[in-house]
Formats: C-alpha cells, structure tokens, sequence
C-alpha cells in the first residue's frame, strides 16, 4: 500500500485572517515527496550571526546570516554571491549578479532577480508579501536573465496586497529557466491570486523553460503562459485540484513543445495544457 503523507498550509488574507488547510499527498507518486518547511531552509541547529551592514550589501558569501526585518529592501549588488543557510526576514533584490546561489535559505516577502545569470535556487522556502521570486529583464536586452535553476524548494503562506496580483513566480523576460521538483501552495483562493508559476511574455520573451516534477495548489489558474515561448518542456507535474479556473492556462500562442505525464492527484490526466478559449 503507498504511504501518504500530510501537507498543512496555511495563507493570510487582505483583512489579516488566516487560513489553513490539508493535503494527502501519496509518496509512491513519481513526483513526491514535495519540499516541506522541514526539508527547505536552513539546517536543523544552523547558528546564526546578524548581519547589521546597510540594506545595500556587497559582500560576496554569507553563511548562516539572519538579516534582520528593515524599512524597504536588500539590495544585492556583488556580480557573484552565495547565499547558504541564511534567513532574510524582508524581501531582497538581486541585480545584475554573473553567479547567484541562494542554497538552504529562508526569504520572507519576495525575492526580485533582475538581469542576474547562471542562478542555483535549491531547498529554500519563500512566503509572505508580493510576488515570491520576481524574474525580470526590464532594462534592454544588455545581461538579460539566463540560466535559473528552481529546485527542491517550498513556495507557501502568500499574503496579498488589495491593490495588485500574487504569484509565486513571476517570470518576465528570461532565457533558460529549470523548476523542478518544487513545491506551490496558494490556499485559499483570493482575488489576488493569479499563478503559482508565471511565464509571461515582457521584456523580449522567455525561451528554454523546463517545467518538471513539480506539485501546483491553488492560484487560479495554477500554471500559466503568456506568449510564444520557443522550448517550452512540461513533464510529470502534479495539480491538487484547488484552482480556480484551470489546472494551466497556455494563451496568445504558448504551445508546449513537449508534455507528459501531468495529472492531478486523484489520477486525472492534465493532457492537453490547453490554451484559454
């Protein structure tokens, strides 16, 4: 008999209030198990300095760093950085990097890559305010995004702002983008929610994106594509159920150019990722 295990997740509304839920998640599944709060984040007995420098850092490498809650954001700017073990109590913009690792690291309230290339994201776990990681080229095509690996992390508890939409990622303008074996939960459903994952077509498009083995809870639609996105890959993802609208929503010419082996947990094929009416 397949063991199962229980996911609980819990998110905070508009009004403050939170919410929370369960889900059976069946281990003999080819995609599971999922990250949880217990396999993402830093490691159990990490001992942790505070770092006390200005919001804009230029270190290089920060091991078990706790960067305290601050009015605004962190802002990034060494061109290589690694991140491991560390805990960032506010968001954190990470620009221009030629190398970013952001390794067993816990981020509250967001996470803005812009322009960075050749980026390891692995057994971190993102939550709170604003988009959970934001990918964008928005200053011309001069050191666009390339080369983002997502792996092995734990996207949960969003909170919502009245005045704009939440997804988990939000990619805007990127080449070569892997998301793999991680997990989403946006429960429950507000007005805010938009996607889990976000492939949207800005900033000269996106291309190379690889979409595998990942589990996708809640949102609207749960996965989304805007836009033709040349080497589109979605292989044995798993959806809850717990959209709105749609398992995956691929519109104004997303096609995938291959998929497989994408269901729902009860065993529902996802086959045809098809594109909104």
């Amino acid at each position: 008999m397949a063991r199962t295990v229980l996911f609980r997740f819990t998110a905070t509304d508009t009004a403050g209030n939170m919410a929370s839920r369960s889900v059976s998640v069946p281990v003999a599944d080819p995609a599971s198990p999922w990250p949880t709060r217990e396999t993402t984040g830093p490691r159990a007995g990490q001992q942790f300095t505070t770092y006390s420098g200005p919001n804009q850092v230029t270190g290089t490498v920060y091991r078990g760093v706790r960067f305290p809650a601050i009015s605004g954001w962190y802002t990034f700017t060494a061109g290589t950085l690694l991140l491991e073990d560390c805990i960032l109590e506010k968001g954190a913009l990470f620009t221009f990097q030629n190398q970013l690792d952001i390794i067993r690291t816990r981020i509250r309230s967001g996470a803005s890559l812009q322009h960075t290339q050749n980026v390891t994201i692995d057994q971190s776990h993102f939550w709170g305010l604003g988009d959970s990681v934001h990918i964008t080229s928005d200053s011309g095509t001069n050191h666009r995004c390339q080369n983002i690996w997502i792996k092995r992390s734990l996207f949960d508890e969003p909170v919502y702002q009245t005045d704009d939409h939440f997804d988990h990622i939000q990619v805007r303008g990127c080449n070569g983008l892997r998301v793999e074996t991680t997990a989403f939960h946006m429960v429950p459903w507000s007005t805010q929610s938009n996607a889990c994952l976000y492939v949207e077509n800005a900033n000269g498009g996106n291309r190379d994106v690889r979409v595998l083995d990942n589990l996708f809870d809640g949102a609207g639609y749960a996965f989304t594509v805007n836009g033709s996105t040349p080497e589109l890959h979605i292989h044995r993802n798993r959806w809850t159920g717990n959209h709105r609208w749609g398992p995956a929503d691929l519109y104004n010419g997303a096609v995938a150019s291959t998929s497989s082996d994408n269901k729902l947990l009860n065993g529902t094929p996802v086959s045809a990722l098809p594109n909104r009416p």
